[in-house]
């Protein structure tokens, strides 16, 4: 994962406040995961990456659940931003925009 993208995303600014155990919009980026409120997703294939940019396949698992999705996540507003758009047949007709978290 380029290193740019990982860090703690929110989609609200309400996320972002580690002391809120309801935060069902915080997104962690790490070297090879994705961590979400009740899921996570680990890397499985790179399709496509730059500094600010990655397309490629993860493997989800949650709620006793495991699918595959592939994603692309794309730096924004100068690196205060994040976009996550699904790929492919199944997938969310919207990309989610995520703000960066505030180191805590």
């Amino acid at each position: 994962m380029p290193l740019a993208l990982q860090g703690r995303w929110g989609l609200v600014a309400d996320d972002c406040d580690p002391r809120r155990d309801d935060a069902k919009g915080l997104m962690v980026v790490q070297a090879d995961t994705l961590a979400f409120y009740e899921s996570r997703a680990t890397l499985a294939r790179v399709d496509d990456r730059s500094e600010t940019r990655l397309e490629g396949v993860f493997v989800f698992s949650g709620e006793g659940e495991t699918w595959q999705r592939a994603l692309l996540l794309d730096l924004r507003d100068g690196g205060e931003g994040l976009m996550r758009q699904e790929l492919g047949e199944g997938a969310a007709p919207d990309a989610l925009h995520y703000i960066r978290c505030p180191a805590p």
